[in-house]
Formats: C-alpha cells, structure tokens, sequence
C-alpha cells in the first residue's frame, strides 16, 4: 500500500472516532465547546501539525482497531453498561501483546486518567465489573457513571496523555504508584489541554 493510501485510510479511521466521540459528547457539552473539542480531538488522533504517517505506529494501531471495532458495532444496540464500549476500551488500553485482555489493566489505565480519586473509583468499578458498581462498594461515595458516558473521554484523555509517547502505557501504570509521576504524566497536560477549550468540562470531573 502506497503512503498516500495508508495516510487517506488512516484519515478515514480517524474522522469515524472523531464523529462517533462528538455524538456521544453532545448531551455533556455546549456545542461551541463541543465543536472546538471535536477539531482539537482529530488533531491528536492525526498528530496534526505533523502527517499522519508521523503518528507512531503503536498508537495508529490502536486507533484503527477502534475505527474498526466502531464500524462493526454501530448497528448494535447500546444499552448504558453495553459490551461494544468495553471491547472498545479493551482494544485501547490492553497490553499489546496479551492474547487475553486483562480487564483489571484496562480498568486501571482507564480510571488513572481522572483527577480525583472518586472519579477515579467510579470509573474503575464500572469498567472493571461491566455493570454499576454497588452502592456500598467501600470508598465509592459517587454516582455509578455508566460506560457509554466513560469511553469517549477515555479515548480523548488517552490521547491528550499519549500523544507521541510510545510509552504511554507504563507511564499510566507508574501514576498509579506514585503521587508525582501521576502530577507529570496525567494531571498536567490534562489540565493544560482543558484550559485550552472554554466551557469544555472540568477535567478532575466525569
């Protein structure tokens, strides 16, 4: 395949998240905020200023396989805690080479990518039992925040805090250790990135 193929391909895969990220965005923002969030959100998945073949691989790889896990389950129907989020969270997060995903992996990496701890617990029992967490699960003192409202912005987050890392994924595992290395590699660009965009949510919120 010629480069310029690869590049319109990945363009096409990129502009099917981008669309399906501000549909399901659009009952949480105000629509000037969510159409500059749509803009900034296609230019991290194409690593705009850059052509999209300056993308690293690792992360064009990930987000064709959601391209596609998208396309195929856009006729399915999405009840709150549906599986298609899930295996889409699973194609993004999970280690690369693992045969079977590691739910906990993924349900780790994707709460890290919120400010405070109860967001933090919320969207790690939800992604990580499928279903609302109980209501007295020890520590949760928030809402159960359902799957279908958690995906786009983990996608989002995920590349705010990825892009141009090919080490993305031990980053996000440190944080979880350590106060500091979640201040440098989670909390700071996402701060940065949302201050960009006025009237956008609050990042430390879900």
């Amino acid at each position: 395949m010629q480069p310029k193929q690869i590049e319109h391909e990945y363009s096409e895969h990129v502009d099917t998240i981008t669309a399906w990220f501000i549909e399901r965005s659009g009952g949480l923002q105000a629509q000037a905020a969510l159409a500059e969030l749509g803009k900034r959100f296609r230019s991290l998945a194409l690593g705009l200023p850059d052509l999209p073949s300056d993308v690293p691989i690792g992360r064009r790889e990930r987000l064709t396989r959601v391209s596609r896990l998208l396309a195929r389950t856009a006729a399915l129907p999405l009840s709150q805690y549906g599986m298609p989020d899930l295996v889409l969270l699973r194609a993004l997060l999970a280690n690369t080479y693992d045969e079977t995903p590691d739910d906990d992996v993924v349900a780790q990496r994707a709460a890290c990518m919120w400010l405070s701890e109860t967001a933090r617990l919320a969207v790690f029992h939800t992604v990580s039992a499928m279903q609302p967490p109980e209501p007295s699960s020890p520590g949760l003192d928030t809402d159960p925040v359902p799957v279908s409202q958690i995906a786009p912005q983990v996608v989002l987050r995920w590349l705010v805090i990825a892009s141009g890392d090919p080490h993305w994924d031990r980053n996000l595992d440190e944080a979880l250790l350590s106060a500091a290395r979640f201040g440098t590699v989670v909390e700071q660009p996402l701060r940065a990135f949302f201050a960009q965009v006025p009237g956008v949510l609050s990042p430390d919120l879900v």
